[in-house]
């Protein structure tokens, strides 16, 4: 009976792997604007669908019109949630320029400087070097909608990065969404 368990839970597995790798494709190749400069977008998911697929997470995902239209986000409405996705950058891509962006909501009525916040940040895990991180606070102006960026620059290529967003309200009534995520590198 527990050998019959177990080849259960590998077909389950083998069956189901395929199908979210192939969910997982980052979206690739684009250019900003006609013919402009070209970069290739590595996370796969950035504009949440209705499953967290892709990401390891504890924000759920929830439908929101704060950026001027009905859209879906990741919300950030438990103290302490997350959202993580590994980014393998191939050993023949050396390209310098990376940027971290995403559009982010937060309004904290209490203004929390301490216990309020998102932070966005890229570990480079195959160094284990912080490449970029960036915490915005309760206390902090309100943001709606808002673009944030996080650069740097290097040869990376080969490395692993985990892109991991970290945060949450302390009180009732603060909004933290995340959408519009990118991982982009250029030259």
């Amino acid at each position: 009976m527990r050998t019959l368990k177990c080849l259960l839970v590998v077909a389950i597995v083998a069956i189901a792997a395929p199908y979210a790798s192939a969910q997982c494709t980052p979206p690739g190749w684009t250019s900003i604007g006609g013919g402009g400069v070209g970069y290739y977008n590595w996370i796969a998911n950035g504009q949440p669908g209705s499953t967290t697929i892709c990401w390891s997470s504890t924000a759920p995902i929830v439908t929101a019109t704060d950026c001027g239209q009905s859209q879906k986000t990741f919300n950030f409405d438990t103290y302490n949630d997350e959202l993580i996705q590994f980014v393998d950058i191939p050993a023949d891509r050396h390209e310098t320029h990376f940027d971290l962006t995403y559009l982010l909501t937060m309004n904290d009525p209490n203004h929390d400087g301490t216990y309020t916040y998102l932070k966005a940040e890229v570990l480079d895990v195959t160094d284990g070097v912080m490449r970029a991180s960036q915490t915005y606070w309760g206390s902090d102006a309100s943001l709606t909608c808002g673009r944030r960026d996080l650069t740097f620059d290097g040869d990376y290529a080969g490395h692993t990065f985990r892109i991991r967003f970290k945060g949450g309200p302390f009180y009732s009534g603060t909004v933290i969404h995340v959408r519009s995520i990118g991982f982009l590198q250029s030259i």
